[in-house]
């Protein structure tokens, strides 16, 4: 059915769809009864919106929070309606450097990274290596994940392993 059609049957609408309106108007209203109109509106879609917000399709207006994730600034994704800071991790060796590992979605420093390892690196619950302070273990289950319990020590760089001759 077109605006013509329903305007030849009696109908008085300004405007079938938005492309009837102005560029920074909306048709609202009930159209198929005749009474639709443009009317000045914040948005359209979110591409007017700041970084951070979406154009809600009901009100037309912008709205903080996300629909998706052209709505949030780069490096952010839409979770749950919000803006959240991707994360830069998901895997240990693949994606950290060599002395670091992967704790909720960063790479972070391996546990003590030091010259000479320092006061704090004493055993029974750590080990010094090549300048390195790594946790101690008696088996799998005493490192954190993406480790490896080797020689009563957790590690998690295979690289540094083979570097140093203990693989």
């Amino acid at each position: 059915m077109s605006l013509m059609l329903l305007l030849a049957c009696g109908g008085t609408s300004e405007c079938f769809t938005h492309a009837d309106c102005d560029e920074s108007q909306a048709c609202q209203g009930d159209v198929l009864a005749g009474e639709a109109e443009c009317v000045t509106v914040e948005c359209l879609d979110s591409n007017v919106c700041v970084h951070g917000e979406f154009c809600d399709p009901e009100t037309y207006r912008c709205e903080e929070g996300c629909q998706q994730a052209l709505d949030c600034p780069l490096q952010y994704e839409c979770v749950s309606g919000e803006c959240v800071l991707q994360a830069s991790c998901t895997d240990t060796q693949r994606d950290c450097a060599a002395g670091e590992y992967c704790e909720g979605g960063e790479c972070v420093r391996d546990f003590l990274v030091c010259d000479n390892c320092g006061p704090s690196c004493i055993a029974p619950d750590y080990d010094c290596i090549q300048a390195y302070c790594y946790p101690s273990c008696s088996g799998q289950a005493d490192c954190p994940a993406g480790f490896t319990c080797w020689r009563e020590t957790c590690f998690n760089d295979c690289d540094w392993l083979n570097e140093y001759g203990y693989m």
